[in-house]
């Protein structure tokens, strides 16, 4: 195929390469679609932006373009490192960024513009608490902390956090953000501000939310809006009457919410047995390579440490590689052997 002249056409030339490749390519089909990818760096965005698929697993993309990628990939890495230094100057948390990509470097491709067999690991940052409990912060969150004999207080002022809290019975965890506090003993949850609203997800344990009670009310103690177990989450909503409202959140949007706690990888023509080294540490489920050369394959991209199955699905549809589930183990070994 020629690189195509108008978008329309390139669109439409993409749409039919994913519904072939859904099919099925054989090799022949695969070395035409490596040929049109190679042909015009349009190509690999429009193919990308045509697969329905693309935010699990993008197009594994092959000689010719992958410069043109990894280039992109080292300049973004500049940018954040850049960006972490401004906000460290501010007193700000950095940033990361999780864009996803999945590259595929057959054995005789390699890299020219970006450091060979380089894997990164990007995840929130982790601040120890005084008392031993853990905040995981995601992006910008800004935390104000209190701790005293009597009890752990913090104020979120603004954005994400993930508290995986020390067991102290003498001394209750306080997180206070947009009038509402969550109270915990030893537990794990997130509060998050985002356009007005506060969202509480239990993780582990049990939370319970309190709307703290004016000062001039003469209330003892504060008022508990809700007890939330794990695995449940809820949207303080505010009202006209100045009471708040609360919202269970659909199970989608918790999963949404939790999910900038997973560690992303980023790597360079990277050997596959480095990358399943770095998956085994995150996942339940271990990889193990039945075939010894498979430890050499190179890849290059971004994964979500989570996403297992994606790796699988590319491995798969073009390196010939299947995996066998037993137990908690998943075995990979090349179909032809």
């Amino acid at each position: 195929m020629r690189p195509d002249s108008s978008n329309g056409k390139m669109a439409a030339a993409a749409a039919r390469w994913v519904a072939h490749r859904a099919a099925g390519l054989d090799a022949a089909g695969k070395a035409e679609l490596q040929a049109w990818l190679r042909a015009d760096p349009r190509h690999a965005p429009a193919l990308a932006a045509a697969d329905p698929a693309a935010s699990a697993l993008d197009w594994p993309l092959h000689t010719g373009t992958l410069d043109r990628v990894l280039a992109g990939l080292a300049e973004r890495a500049a940018q954040r490192r850049i960006r972490r230094r401004r906000w460290a100057r501010a007193g700000a948390v950095a940033a990361l960024l999780a864009v996803g990509a999945f590259f595929a470097l057959p054995p005789s491709a390699e890299p020219t513009r970006a450091p060979a067999g380089a894997l990164v690991v990007h995840g929130p940052e982790l601040r120890t608490l005084p008392d031993g409990s853990v905040v995981e912060l995601k992006g910008d969150a800004d935390l104000r902390i209190a701790f005293t004999a009597e009890a752990r207080r913090i104020e979120l002022r603004r954005g994400t956090a993930h508290f995986t809290v020390r067991k102290d019975p003498a001394r209750p965890f306080l997180v206070t953000a947009g009038g509402v506090t969550a109270r915990a003993v030893g537990t794990a949850f997130l509060v998050g501000i985002e356009a007005g609203q506060v969202a509480l997800v239990v993780t582990a344990g049990r939370v319970a939310l309190d709307r703290s009670a004016p000062a001039d009310s003469g209330a003892a103690a504060p008022e508990t809006l809700a007890l939330v177990q794990a695995g449940e989450s809820i949207a303080v909503l505010a009202s006209a009457g100045g009471a708040p409202r609360l919202a269970a959140l659909p199970a989608a949007v918790q999963q949404q919410r939790l999910a900038w706690r997973t560690p992303r990888l980023e790597f360079h023509g990277t050997p596959l047995g480095e990358i399943v080294a770095v998956l085994n540490r995150h996942n339940r489920a271990q990889l193990v390579l039945g075939d010894r050369d498979l430890a050499d394959l190179k890849l290059s991209g971004t994964l979500s440490a989570d996403r297992v199955d994606a790796l699988l699905e590319m491995l798969d549809a073009d390196f010939g590689v299947g995996a066998e589930t037993t137990g908690e183990t998943i075995g990979l070994r090349r179909r032809n052997r």
